[in-house]
Formats: C-alpha cells, sequence, structure tokens
C-alpha cells in the first residue's frame, strides 16, 4: 500500500524512495549539490519536517487522553490496557498520577491528580494546577478514549522508531 504523505512513509520506505530517486537523478546526469547542500538532504530535511509535525500532533491527542481519564476514570483502563506511556514528560507524569490513584483505588480527577501531583512535588513541573484544569476541557467525552490510545500509540511508536 502506497503511503499517503511523506509523514506516513516509514524510514525504510522513504530511504528506498530517496535511493532511486536519486539514482534516475544520477541516470540523467543532474544530481549534485550547490556548497554542502545536496539533493538528498534537502530532501530528507522534507522528511524531517514532517516527522516533527507528526509529533506535535499527538500533543493533542495526548492532552485530550489526559482530559478524557480525568473525566471519566472508567476509561483509565482502556487507555492503559493501549498506551503504555506518553511523548511528552509532563504529560508522562500527569498520567503516573493518574495511573497511581486508580491503582490505589482512589478517584483521578483535577483535584484529586492536582494533590497527587503536589504531594510528590511534581505540580509546578506540570504547568501547576491550571494545567490540570485545563485538560478536562480538552475531550467532550470519553466514550473513544481507548481508540484514541491505540491511535496515539501507533503514532509513538512511529516517531521512535523514526
Amino acid at each position: 500500500m502506497m503511503a499517503q504523505s511523506i509523514g506516513d512513509m516509514s524510514n525504510d520506505d522513504w530511504n528506498t524512495f530517496i535511493g532511486r530517486f536519486t539514482d534516475l537523478l544520477m541516470d540523467f546526469d543532474i544530481a549534485g549539490s550547490v556548497g554542502n547542500y545536496s539533493l538528498y538532504t534537502a530532501l530528507h530535511g522534507e522528511y524531517d519536517k514532517a516527522k516533527t509535525d507528526a509529533k506535535d500532533g499527538t500533543l493533542d491527542i495526548e492532552k485530550a487522553l489526559l482530559g478524557a481519564m480525568l473525566l471519566d476514570g472508567e476509561c483509565i483502563a482502556g487507555v492503559r490496557k493501549c498506551l503504555p506511556r506518553f511523548r511528552q514528560q509532563s504529560h508522562r507524569t500527569i498520567y503516573n498520577a493518574i495511573c497511581a490513584l486508580n491503582d490505589n483505588g482512589e478517584p483521578a480527577d483535577q483535584v484529586t491528580v492536582s494533590e497527587e501531583l503536589s504531594a510528590r512535588g511534581q505540580l509546578n513541573d506540570v504547568g501547576g494546577a491550571a494545567t490540570i484544569a485545563s485538560l478536562v476541557g480538552e475531550m467532550a467525552t470519553s466514550v473513544n478514549a481507548e481508540y484514541h490510545a491505540k491511535i496515539l500509540a501507533t503514532l509513538i511508536s512511529r516517531t521512535v522508531e523514526a
């Protein structure tokens, strides 16, 4: 199956494409470089930008999932099943606090998570109680949280492989 955009291509697919494209250009004697800037480097730079943009998209999904877990403790188990970790450190810290509360049979909402992070000395590290409260507004419902967690896990695995 052909990738729909540069960001969807794996490193192996991209390297194969670049290798074939460069070979084609060399066959026509038009490959080369200007200073230290080669066609290969230029094309790889575009791929790196696409990968960075894909990473940035994960942050919105991470926020939405954290918001869903704060809204509805029933979705925590499903998210945990699909998603072992978050990409952004502050999100991992919040996620770990949510999971710890859940493991102890305690509710994980914006108040209890803020208190848990404060007790750990990590509340300021994640942006304070206002950041925790803002996460609740990131997701209107937790209905599809497990599905969103699967999407996020796939995106994170792609960026880790890259």
